[in-house]
């Protein structure tokens, strides 16, 4: 052979070699639905893609931001994103067509992870003490359905109803921006600890935080019973005090039509790295086999390929 047709040879090896590689990342690229670039899904979402996409020989991940729930419902249902962040109780109302859903079937848990903390807010200098005294109020809520049903449930123990206030469903910043220019009375945020966009809020204005009752917070979490009681430590912030609150439990969900080995990758690799995620932030040591969500039985189905893994390393029976 010459050494011009080596040449070619080689070349032609070379290529076909890259192009093949090529054509194996395109074929394991996945999404993972996050939420705001300030909150606590979206910087999770963006670390666990990385540490998936670093640690996995077939699986690369990458993060979208997005509107948080009620869109990683419908987009991952549709099969627009393979993996998404959810509150709980909201999948479980999507896959039932409650909550005002289309019954979305597509939907399977992978994981169980952190809560969303109830903060409410208001401004240093509002007149505004207690969750009662929101009657009349103007509130910035989360979008969608389950923005309305958080915010209802939180103001229900103290007499109110949505009918007895104003409530703007918002974005994250949006909120923000109304309570800093005074347009919005109070913001309700569903977010882990600590959440940055409620940093950045209160470095820029100073900011108090409503807390339950104990009455309140009893019967709560009586009528609903897949949230419970918490508290929003003192210093979590600036506030010197602990907040009564709630958390609702989120999980980690995927399209059914996920193949199941890429599934059971991206769960290996979350339980065999949690010095790594929880790195990515402090919430992140919720995403562990220890999580309280494994003791019950799932309202939502378990992926196929999440359950086997699940199963293998005894979390769930």
């Amino acid at each position: 052979m010459g050494k011009k047709s080596l040449a070619i040879t080689i070349l032609l090896m070379f290529v076909l070699i890259v192009t093949a590689c090529s054509d194996t990342k395109n074929e394991t690229r996945r999404s993972i639905g996050t939420g705001g670039s300030g909150g606590v899904f979206y910087i999770m979402g963006a670390g666990i893609g990385n540490l998936v996409t670093t640690k996995s020989d077939v699986l690369d991940l990458t993060a979208q931001s997005t509107a948080a729930t009620t869109e990683n419902l419908n987009l991952v249902n549709d099969g627009d994103l393979d993996f998404a962040f959810s509150v709980y109780d909201a999948a479980v109302d999507a896959i039932n067509g409650e909550g005002g859903y289309d019954k979305l079937d597509n939907l399977r848990i992978v994981m169980a992870g952190h809560g969303g903390y109830k903060h409410l807010i208001v401004r240093e200098d509002s007149k505004i003490n207690s969750i009662a005294d929101l009657k009349g109020k103007k509130v910035g809520i989360s979008p969608g359905d389950i923005g309305k049903k958080l915010f209802s449930a939180t103001i229900e123990p103290y007499g109110l109803t949505l009918d007895d206030l104003e409530t703007v469903p918002l974005s994250y910043t949006e909120m923000s921006n109304g309570l800093k220019d005074k347009t919005l009375d109070a913001i309700s945020v569903l977010a882990g600890l600590p959440a940055s966009s409620v940093i950045e809020l209160g470095s820029s204005i100073d900011i108090r935080f409503l807390s339950q009752t104990e009455e309140g917070i009893k019967k709560l979490t009586a009528d609903y019973p897949y949230w419970f009681d918490a508290t929003i430590p003192a210093e979590s912030y600036k506030q010197e005090a602990d907040i009564k609150t709630f958390v609702a439990p989120y999980v980690i969900i995927a399209n059914k039509d996920v193949p199941d080995e890429v599934v059971y990758d991206f769960i290996k690799i979350m339980f065999e790295n949690e010095s790594d995620i929880e790195a990515i932030h402090p919430e992140g040591k919720n995403y562990s086999a220890n999580n309280e969500f494994y003791t019950q039985e799932p309202l939502v189905p378990y992926h196929e390929g999440a359950e086997k893994y699940l199963k293998e390393q005894g979390v769930i029976e």
